[in-house]
């Protein structure tokens, strides 16, 4: 039952909704991708007025603002109905981002954070980490998630207390083995639906298949934030959604339960250390340095 989605989700930080969206969405939103995921390589390093500020490779964000399609699956019935079950009646817009991940590129990583802490500079973090700023991050799956390709990897909020919840810095005070035996990794099927707490920490490594990793990421809050128009902060209720002729958003009535525990095989990080990052990846993933030293050092 739905009330079990949300009760897993206030005890770990996160929950999966399988499968969320019908065939016919998939399709619809997974062609959007592609043609804005190669609209945006045309114009890597340029300046965008919207979100990060500059087109890059690791995210694609705001872009529903630009397709009304996208963003009426941004606004849908379906995503109300999760947002207020695991933030409350009052729930605001806050952003949407493609992360495409390609074969072995160093801009497919993404390293232990929190999504709330990339909102310190709106003048959030003290209200998320004292629990009344509350947002969820939705992963669309637009393919199958795994560990080959990068999925998400998180330190559940029951397991996390020693970490520092403002970077999400899970190795502080936490040995090697304590964070591998608690840390759950995220897997999915395409089509599903896997939402995580803002102070949840989590990171991903880079896709190591031969086909690219899709996600589309939507984000809710419970209340408005000053982005000077940078990101969303519309309300979001019954009468800005919007009505779709799908089954999007009936999902699996049984409640997906995630065993934890990591692979020896999957590097753990440290948090904010580009060396060991590279060390770490080049030796894990067999990927070639070069491709590391091409990227900013802000983006890691």
């Amino acid at each position: 039952m739905i009330q079990d989605h949300k009760e897993y989700f206030d005890k770990n930080g996160y929950v999966a909704f399988n499968n969320f969206i019908p065939d016919e969405d998939l399709a619809a939103i997974s062609a959007l991708a592609e043609s804005i995921y190669a609209s945006n390589l045309k114009k890597i390093g340029q300046t965008k007025e919207s979100g990060t500020g500059e087109y890059n490779k690791k995210h694609i964000d705001i872009e529903a603002r630009n397709h009304p399609q996208l963003y009426k699956y941004f606004t849908s019935t379906a995503m109300l109905r999760v947002a207020k079950l695991l933030l409350g009646e009052n729930v605001f817009l806050f952003n949407d981002q493609f992360v495409i991940k390609e074969q072995d590129s160093a801009a497919g990583y993404f390293q232990w954070h929190t999504d709330n802490y990339y909102g310190a500079r709106f003048g959030i973090m003290n209200s998320a980490l004292a629990g009344t700023y509350k947002a969820i991050t939705c992963a669309w799956c637009l393919d199958d998630l795994t560990l080959d390709n990068g999925c998400v990897i998180v330190s559940p909020t029951h397991s996390s207390e020693q970490a520092d919840l403002a970077t999400g810095n899970v190795r502080r005070n936490r040995s090697d083995r304590e964070i591998r035996n608690t840390s759950v990794v995220l897997t999915a099927s395409r089509g599903d639906l896997l939402v995580w707490n803002g102070n949840t920490p989590h990171f991903s490594l880079p896709n190591r298949t031969q086909n690219k990793r899709r996600v589309w990421l939507t984000v809710y809050s419970n209340q408005p934030v000053d982005s000077a128009g940078k990101y969303y902060s519309e309300r979001f209720d019954e009468k800005t959604a919007s009505q779709f002729h799908t089954s999007l958003g009936e999902f699996d009535s049984k409640c997906k339960e995630f065993e934890p525990g990591v692979p020896s095989s999957v590097p753990l990080i440290q948090h904010g250390s580009r060396g060991k990052l590279v060390k770490d990846l080049v030796r894990q993933s067999k990927l070639k340095i070069k491709k590391f030293m091409s990227v900013r050092g802000n983006d890691l």
